[in-house]
């Protein structure tokens, strides 16, 4: 298997119109579906892959390729991860467990003993594909939003993640005060998948 970043060499493929988009996750769905679907087929299989730890890319790797292993073709995963800057960039990866047991409200009052609310979002999106040789090619795209750590607003998104403790930079709302639009355009997510889609039709055409 074959590793590339959105910059790299890579060999031709038998297809890019199909992929199987693996996530649970109703937000990280709606994102694929709105980037993606109109351009290539995805389906969606809600399921939990297994996450080693490591640097972000390096977790978005190992799920794809994993992903990749269990349906046998073309998949794309993603992976988000919160870098706080007081906490030499941690949890990242590890943002899920880290917000269930903290909650927005928590992460605020956690930092309220540091310097810096400093905090990055990073996007992941790994692509997986099988090429004309029948071998597997992972490449990387990442989107990244810089922010910092507020005292938590807003009733709109994902209330028991960071959506309302996180306001992104030159903005003066949190990602939970902002209607879907404007959340569109500060959303990692969606950047990286914006690089996936340029990327692929690239390929298609």
């Amino acid at each position: 298997m074959s590793v590339a970043t959105e910059h790299g060499e890579r060999q031709p493929v038998q297809n890019v119109n199909s992929f199987v988009f693996i996530s649970g996750n109703e937000n990280k769905v709606r994102d694929a579906i709105a980037i993606l679907g109109q351009h290539v087929s995805l389906a969606i299989r809600p399921v939990d892959l297994m996450e080693i730890q490591g640097k972000p890319s390096e977790v978005a790797f190992h799920k794809c390729s994993e992903a990749m292993k269990l349906t046998g073709g073309n998949v794309i995963v993603e992976d988000t991860a919160l870098c706080l800057e007081a906490l030499g960039g941690m949890p990242g990866p590890y943002i899920k467990w880290f917000v269930n047991s903290l909650n927005a409200n928590g992460i605020y009052k956690m930092l309220l003993g540091f310097d810096s609310f400093n905090a990055t979002i990073i996007s992941t999106v790994a692509v997986g594909l099988r090429n004309a040789e029948g071998k597997d090619e992972i490449m990387l795209f990442e989107g990244r939003t810089e922010g910092r750590i507020v005292k938590p607003r807003g009733s709109w998104g994902e209330r028991n993640g960071y959506d309302p403790c996180f306001e992104p930079n030159d903005q003066s709302q949190t990602y939970s005060q902002m209607d879907p639009e404007t959340r569109t355009l500060h959303s990692a997510r969606q950047k990286a998948l914006r690089k996936v889609l340029h990327h692929l039709q690239k390929k298609i055409n």
